[in-house]
């Protein structure tokens, strides 16, 4: 779908693109200046495997619900289903997963999120069959910091310690050091793994993986240093929103990626990433058009309904153009020749555009 003209205000990711490695995450948006994707797609060329994260939010931009999908060898399977819950301060209160079966949407897990009275994260607790079996609880530092996150898991007999981070920092808030360490015995804690941050400046430009005292994987991040973060919008998982990240204070063009040598076991360029943005403006907009489009979940027949329709289109995951049709109030769209998934159709009339994302059964 082609974008409007935008001024060079603010920018948003489009896609993290690695030739050497056959991959490529590709973030698609619903119309206009959005600057939440509606929906994640990841192609992995090497392993023929695609997975597509489908996103829905509330008005104040929070994902309330994500549907996740693969695609192999031409077949699309909808895997599972997630439903996240916030308090009136805006913060992550619960998350549910939903498998889906052959007999419909099935719930795997509770993620229950718990603050102090000064709105820090202090514990996560994990419910199956609406059983707490797991936890993991933060400490902080006086600078509101996470310092520690302790795992705890439950055996029957009672919660048991058996994983513990610990984060520092440098310069007040750069996060410098990951430690990992896991309990191989009662009080007998081992650390197996180690992560150390490097930066320039407020920019994080090596990360160093370390496991058992070797190292297991290298990132080198370059910057446009003309650009800060603060105009430049990415995807933030929201599954992974409360964890410590290092700094980036400027737009990241890409990483490289080096891995040790089969044989050499020396540290080896294993791939090149590159990110694309696309620039948005704040006065420059698709203008919406009321429509009416049923049903969604669509199975077989999807119903396009608006005034002065000029013109229908019907796109996939991948930005493809599947139907188009021209000047008709009442569009119908056979969707029986289309594999399960996300679909998004656009509706042009009398100067105005609309984009709705449905999903195909």
């Amino acid at each position: 779908m082609a974008l409007p003209v935008f001024s060079q205000t603010e920018c948003r990711i489009k896609k993290e693109y690695s030739v050497d490695c056959d991959n490529e995450i590709i973030y698609h948006y619903a119309s206009g200046n959005s600057i939440v994707p509606c929906c994640v797609y990841e192609n992995n060329d090497m392993w023929g495997v695609e997975r597509i994260d489908s996103l829905f939010y509330d008005e104040n931009g929070k994902v309330m619900s994500r549907d996740y999908y693969e695609r192999f060898e031409g077949e699309t399977e909808y895997l599972n289903h997630t439903e996240y819950t916030y308090n009136a301060d805006g913060q992550k209160t619960s998350v549910e997963y939903f498998s889906n079966d052959s007999d419909g949407l099935n719930l795997v897990s509770t993620h229950n999120y718990f603050y102090d009275d000064n709105n820090r994260l202090v514990r996560i607790e994990f419910m199956y069959d609406e059983v707490v079996e797991e936890k993991i609880e933060f400490d902080y530092n006086a600078e509101g910091l996470i310092t520690e996150k302790v795992v705890y898991e439950d055996y029957g007999w009672g919660f048991t310690s058996y994983e513990k981070t610990k984060y520092y920092y440098e310069n007040g808030n750069l996060v410098k050091d990951e430690y990992y360490i896991y309990m191989e015995t009662d009080w007998d804690w081992i650390m197996y793994s180690y992560n150390e941050y490097e930066y320039e400046g407020d920019n994080c430009v090596a990360e160093t993986v370390y496991y058992e005292g070797a190292v297991y994987q290298r990132k080198e991040y370059s910057h446009n240093l003309d650009i800060n973060t603060e105009t430049t919008y990415t995807f933030n998982d929201p599954d992974n929103d409360y964890l410590p990240l290092p700094t980036h204070v400027n737009m990241i063009t890409g990483f490289s990626e080096y891995v040790p040598g089969y044989e050499s076991h020396e540290l080896e360029l294993s791939c090149v990433y590159d990110f694309t943005y696309e620039e948005l403006g704040v006065s420059v907009m698709e203008l919406s058009l009321s429509s009416n489009i049923y049903p969604n979940p669509v199975e077989d027949i999807l119903n396009v309904e608006a005034e002065n329709i000029d013109l229908v289109e019907l796109y996939d995951i991948y930005g493809r153009k599947l139907y188009s049709e021209v000047k008709s109030d009442n569009v119908r769209i056979d969707m029986n020749n289309f594999y399960s998934g996300v679909y998004f159709v656009k509706i042009y009339s009398e100067g105005k555009s609309s984009v709705e994302k449905i999903m195909k059964k």
